[in-house]
């Protein structure tokens, strides 16, 4: 395979690369097919089988002679004489096989950190903006990727995207261009290790969530989340003022120093499409990125006036026969649970707010969410599951209007015999999807499609 004028194939042609985590979602799927279109030699090891990665193993037909595939387990052997490993995000950097190739000198990469990391080693003019937090990363990482298009900028869309794979962008990516990465704490696991932060960034907020990954350490959670701003060459990450008092209390006594704080009301009186307080904060970060970048504010002002919230993030769906349909799937955690609900509260003040919510278990404290939630909505339905149990124990006594239900369609079942004219719908879970679903974007689909056939019974 010809390398010739093709500067990223020098980093893999060649080279024995371990991938671990192959994975069935296509993430590490399309990695693993950009580096041995690059000529390199992989190892690809998973612990799940041959049969529960078939779809995934049969568009590898085409390299097989540059792969031993380890499936069902992992080996120490096969993170030992080796040039990189190539890992998951959800893989933690404690595990005894990454420990295994660290003892070895060989370099541990995610896909995020490694794309960033190899831009920089060729010394490419590539600008890169990351955006994390608790929960508003995705709606900030929309709003500021409207703000690159409305100025005219050519950019990159990677990191936790849905359906998108990081590592093969560096195809695309030429001199001048953006990169704009949505990064949880897992993906930034990879940019400490590499001791590496975008140039720009954005931490939205930060409350206790993955407590079951962090074994309830919140401190450990925000280790990993202040890769964002750690190892920035001057000061460019912006924060909100939770972000900011989580810095103070999990931080290192320096990290203030490094981010810049942002003050609500320092947003324009311009006219927005979102809802709450905390959707005009991710307005007010957005703002001071296009500052960063030196857009002229018309440009920042059009580009903020025309964002709408987008999928599954306190998004707007439609009504139909009087039913207003919110869909805020990625609420995951009870913290941006109760902020949804209060702005769906200030927006229809006096309509009964239906609420759907529940799944599976996070290791989260509900207490807090017991007493708002209920205060908020009308009637509840919940998804079975241990997270739903845990949620309902903290409910006051005195209410009682909800149900529990063993699917979408049942859900909305329910909803089609007793909703009425001008009742409020939410999805906004408080919990995670897995047990009934097969993974958040799973749910997020099948409330899309069931708003979509949704007929009020009369």
């Amino acid at each position: 395979m010809s390398t010739k004028n093709i500067w990223y194939k020098d980093y893999f042609e060649g080279k024995k690369i371990t991938v671990m985590g192959l994975g069935i979602l296509g993430r590490g799927i399309a990695d693993a097919l950009f580096l041995l279109e690059c000529g390199a030699e992989l190892i690809i090891t998973d612990l799940k089988s041959e049969e529960e990665l078939a779809s995934s193993v049969i568009r590898f037909k085409k390299y097989e002679a540059q792969i031993q595939w380890v499936l069902g387990k992992h080996r120490k052997k096969d993170f030992k004489n080796i040039d990189m490993v190539l890992h998951a995000s959800s893989v933690p950097l404690k595990n005894e096989y990454l420990k295994t190739a660290k003892e070895n000198n060989v370099p541990v990469y995610m896909s995020a950190a490694l794309l960033v990391d190899m831009l920089r080693k060729q010394e490419l003019n590539v600008r890169t903006i990351g955006v994390t937090g608790s929960k508003g990363k995705s709606t900030v990482t929309e709003m500021i990727k409207t703000l690159l298009y409305t100025a005219g900028k050519s950019y990159h869309l990677g990191g936790n995207i849905r359906g998108v794979a990081t590592l093969p962008l560096v195809k695309k990516i030429k001199s001048e261009d953006v990169l704009l990465l949505e990064l949880d704490s897992w993906q930034l696991q990879g940019f400490g290790y590499a001791r590496i932060s975008p140039d720009i960034a954005v931490f939205t907020n930060f409350f206790p969530d993955h407590m079951n990954y962090y074994k309830g350490s919140m401190k450990a959670y925000f280790k990993d989340k202040a890769n964002i701003f750690r190892y920035q060459k001057e000061p460019a990450c912006y924060v909100s003022p939770q972000a900011k008092q989580a810095i103070k209390e999990y931080g290192r006594p320096s990290d203030v120093e490094k981010v810049r704080s942002i003050n609500l009301s320092k947003l324009p009186d311009w006219k927005y499409h979102v809802l709450g307080d905390h959707m005009k904060q991710n307005l007010v970060l957005v703002f001071q990125v296009g500052v960063k970048l030196e857009l002229k504010e018309s440009v920042i002002k059009k580009a903020l006036q025309s964002f709408k919230p987008v999928e599954g993030r306190m998004q707007y769906l439609e009504q139909i026969d009087g039913v207003h349909f919110y869909n805020d799937n990625n609420s995951t955690t009870p913290e941006s649970t109760i902020l949804s609900l209060q702005s769906i509260r200030d927006k229809h003040p006096d309509q009964e707010i239906i609420w759907l919510a529940g799944g599976a278990r996070k290791d989260t404290d509900y207490s807090l969410l017991g007493s708002r939630a209920t205060r908020l909505i009308d009637h509840a339905l919940f998804f079975r599951g241990e997270g739903t149990n845990d949620m309902v124990e903290y409910f006051p006594k005195n209410f009682s209007d909800y149900v529990r239900v063993d699917s979408m369609d049942a859900a909305f079942s329910y909803i089609a015999r007793t909703a009425k004219k001008t009742d409020v719908v939410v999805l906004s879970p408080a919990a995670a999807s897995f047990g009934m679903f097969t993974n958040e974007y799973d749910r997020n689909d099948q409330f899309l499609k069931a708003v979509k056939k949704f007929t009020r019974n009369k």
